[in-house]
């Protein structure tokens, strides 16, 4: 059997009428849960001023950001050549988009790649771009070895800035 079309909205008896007609259709559970999901819909500034909120009270952490070794490779190491003031086509990581994402620590990772002539050599200058980092933007990040310095960043308006060590080695 074939199912007739829906009927269209018009007045609030064509609106009960609607609702009987899928009911039948679809079941009282389901017609239900349409009109919970249809009152939870919120606008895109409501959503944002929620997220502000959560924001406000919990830590955004990005917990692995590979930027130094895209520095090692496009910057020749040096932090300051590569900018982190001016957005870089094809990588996610600059200081506008860090503060207009609210981040509040972030981990560095001192990535070495698992086939590389002198791997511990490699894995100090790694940590020293990381280091860079903070170094060359002091205004914007706090250097961060313990959990608690998350808390001192947020409180004086800078990201934690940790680093953790990444290797196939």
């Amino acid at each position: 059997a074939v199912n007739p079309p829906a009927p269209t909205v018009k007045s609030a008896k064509s609106v009960a009428l609607l609702d009987s007609f899928r009911e039948r259709r679809h079941g009282r559970a389901r017609i239900e849960l349409e009109r919970r999901h249809a009152m939870a819909v919120i606008t895109k500034r409501e959503a944002l001023a929620r997220v502000h909120r959560i924001l406000d009270k919990a830590p955004l952490i990005d917990a692995h950001n590979d930027l130094p070794i895209i520095i090692r490779h496009r910057a020749n190491c040096d932090v300051r050549t590569f900018d982190l003031n001016r957005s870089h086509q094809g990588y996610d990581t600059d200081i506008a988009r860090l503060k207009r994402g609210r981040l509040d620590a972030q981990w560095w990772a001192a990535f070495v790649p698992s086939r590389v002539a002198k791997p511990a050599l490699v894995t100090l200058e790694q940590i020293d771009i990381a280091l860079q980092i903070a170094a060359a933007h002091p205004d914007v990040f706090l250097p961060a070895t313990r959990a608690s310095d998350v808390a001192r960043a947020k409180k004086a308006g800078k990201i934690a800035s940790f680093v953790t060590v990444e290797s196939g080695i």
